[in-house]
């Protein structure tokens, strides 16, 4: 593939990506909890597949473990997310008549390595789509085959709560 292909690509899955998000733009805090949770579920209910997916494509590591990373991982940054507030008005000082303010930057990219083909990705996708934000991931190519897996179950749960 030359270099002006590869460009093409890119650019197309950029502006795939802006779209989604700006649809999700301007969503509230408990609709992006909404999508991190979706997104959760579809690695935490297909855990032990992914696991056995990863080990089988890369050679790397064991499924049990990665099982258990898929779960925990999930479960931990789920729950951290969950009680973040992370679009719109985060903190206020009367006092000093301080306010900030949280809103989406856009695309996030992000790479993804061999070694954790399925935790890494989603719980990435779990914390961009959380804070109002599309995702571009990157996956390792010895580990092709399982992001793509994890991108149908993460698509899926997402088109259960009808989200772009």
């Amino acid at each position: 593939m030359n270099d002006t292909n590869l460009l093409k690509i890119i650019d197309s899955q950029i502006n795939v990506a802006r779209c989604a998000q700006k649809e999700i733009f301007n969503y509230n805090q408990q609709e992006l909890n909404s999508l991190a949770t979706a997104v959760g579920w579809a690695i935490y209910n297909n855990a032990r597949f992914l696991a056995e997916l990863a080990v089988k494509e890369t050679g790397l590591g064991n499924v049990d473990d990665k099982e258990i990373k898929n779960k925990r991982k999930t479960v931990g940054t789920l729950s951290d997310l969950i009680e973040t507030k992370t679009t719109g008005k985060i903190y206020e000082d009367s006092s000093l008549g301080l306010k900030s303010y949280a809103k989406p930057i856009g695309v996030v990219g992000t790479l993804t390595p061999s070694t954790n083909p399925a935790a890494t990705p989603a719980n990435q996708a779990m914390m961009a789509l959380n804070c109002g934000n599309s995702i571009i991931v990157c996956p390792s190519p010895s580990a092709y085959s399982t992001a793509l897996e994890l991108q149908k179950l993460i698509h899926t749960e997402l088109r259960k709560i009808d989200a772009p």
